[in-house]
């Protein structure tokens, strides 16, 4: 198995890990240590079936559900900033683009349900 493969297998757990600055396909490459995003893109498409800027959003999305789930007091800025968006505005219109809902009908939605309501809103992403 060469590096990059061994590297693209690494991609989730270094996405996972700087959510917060990765913003872009070009920042994740980057941070993966790829010179070109459209590298990139087509390594971690053939691994993964999966555009890497569907994956950045969907990672996005599960760590807005989890921090509804794990720590329901938060805020929507603190929410918004935990998963590197620029303030309460951003995080509105990106849950409403990515799920449907906003903060608030998730919160609803999610109190007292089990975690099959989080792949259920997941899978709407």
């Amino acid at each position: 198995m060469n590096g990059k493969q061994e590297t693209i297998r690494q991609a989730l757990v270094v996405l996972g890990a700087h959510l917060k600055e990765i913003h872009t396909v070009k920042e994740w490459a980057e941070r993966m240590g790829y010179h070109s995003a459209d590298g990139f893109s087509r390594i971690y498409f053939r691994r993964f079936n999966e555009r890497p800027v569907k994956a950045i959003e969907t990672a996005r999305v599960l760590r807005i559900l989890d921090l509804i789930l794990l720590q329901p007091d938060l805020s929507g800025y603190e929410i918004a900033w935990e998963t590197g968006l620029e303030d309460e505005k951003a995080l509105y219109s990106f849950l409403i683009y990515h799920t449907g809902m906003n903060l608030n009908e998730l919160r609803t939605l999610m109190n007292g349900s089990s975690s099959s309501r989080k792949s259920e809103i997941s899978d709407r992403n």
